[in-house]
C-alpha cells in the first residue's frame, strides 16, 4: 500500500513532492483496496512549499485469497491528464503479477521456516538419542561454514553445505543406541542418512554429502571407498569439521587431543 517514489531532475523537489502527495496516495489505494475494483483515478494539486503541483493518480488492488492485500498506485505529475483505458489495462495486469510474487515470496518464506524447524528438531533428537557427543552436529556445522568461506563456497553452497552438516550424522537416528559403539553397526550410518534424506525433495541436495563423509583422501573410507577429488567437496569439508570437533571435544569414552594434536 505504500506510494511510489516520484523521481524527477531535483532530487529535494521529488522528496517534497513524494511527501505531499502520500497522504492522497493512502487514501486512494485504501479506496481501491476496500472495493476491490481496479481503474479507480484520483485528480488534485499537491503543495509542495514551492507552489502547486498537479496530478492524476491511479490505483489497482492486488487481489489476495478473500480481500485485497495492498494497491499498486501509479502517478503522472505535470500535465496530469487522466490515464487511459489501456494503461488501466496494464495496471491492473501488473498488480495482478504482483501479487502473485508476493504470494510465491511468502510460500518460499514458509518453506524455508518449515525446513529450519524441522532440521533444528531432528538435530536436537540427534543429540539425544547420541547421548555421548552433545551439540556436534552444530559444531561440525559451524567448522564447516568457516572452511567454505575460506574456500570461497557462494551463498547458496553455504547454505548447502550448513544443513548437510547439520544432518551428516542422521542416519544414527535408525540405530539402536545400544549399536553406538559397534563399528561394523555404526559403518551404516551414512547410507541410513542417505536414505532419508533422499527421498524428500528439500533434503535431496544435501544427501550426497551426508552419504560420502566417510569417505577418505586415501580411499580408505565408506561407504564407496572413494579417493581424492572424486568425493565431493562438501563431503570433504564436512569430513575435516567432524574429525576436527571428534578429536577436540571430551566425550564419554575420549578425552579430547589439544588443538595442536587436531591439526
Amino acid at each position: 500500500g505504500q506510494p511510489p517514489h516520484v523521481l524527477d531532475s531535483a532530487g529535494r523537489d521529488a522528496q517534497k513532492l513524494h511527501e505531499a502527495l502520500r497522504a492522497r496516495l493512502e487514501e486512494l489505494a485504501e479506496l481501491v483496496m476496500s472495493e476491490g475494483r481496479p481503474g479507480v483515478q484520483a485528480h488534485g494539486q499537491a503543495e509542495t512549499g514551492d507552489g502547486a503541483t498537479r496530478f492524476c493518480a491511479a490505483a489497482a488492488p492486488l487481489p489476495g485469497e478473500s480481500a485485497p492485500i495492498g494497491a499498486l498506485v501509479a502517478v503522472r505529475t505535470g500535465a496530469a491528464e487522466a490515464f487511459g483505458a489501456a494503461e488501466l489495462d496494464a495496471l491492473a495486469t501488473l498488480a495482478g503479477l504482483t501479487a502473485v510474487s508476493l504470494h510465491n515470496a511468502d510460500l518460499k518464506d514458509a518453506q524455508r521456516n518449515f525446513f529450519t524447524h524441522v532440521t533444528d528438531m531432528l538435530v536436537h533428537a540427534l543429540d539425544s538419542h547420541l547421548n555421548y557427543h552433545g551439540g556436534h552436529a552444530h559444531r561440525v556445522a559451524q567448522y564447516a561454514n568457516r572452511i567454505g568461506r575460506e574456500l570461497g563456497l557462494e551463498d547458496r553452497g553455504l547454505q548447502r553445505l550448513h544443513f548437510a552438516a547439520l544432518l551428516h550424522d542422521i542416519g544414527m537416528l535408525k540405530l539402536d543406541r545400544t549399536q553406538q559403539m559397534n563399528p561394523r553397526a555404526c559403518a551404516k550410518h551414512p547410507v541410513l542418512g542417505f536414505r532419508m534424506l533422499d527421498r524428500i525433495r528439500v533434503w535431496k541436495e544435501i544427501a550426497p554429502a551426508v552419504y560420502h563423509h566417510h569417505e577418505r583422501w586415501d580411499g580408505a573410507g565408506y561407504p564407496e571407498a572413494l579417493s581424492g577429488d572424486a568425493i565431493p567437496l562438501d563431503a570433504r569439508i564436512i569430513a575435516l569439521a567432524d574429525a576436527f570437533d571428534t578429536m577436540t571435544s571430551v566425550t564419554s569414552y575420549k578425552a579430547a587431543r589439544t588443538l595442536e594434536e587436531a591439526i
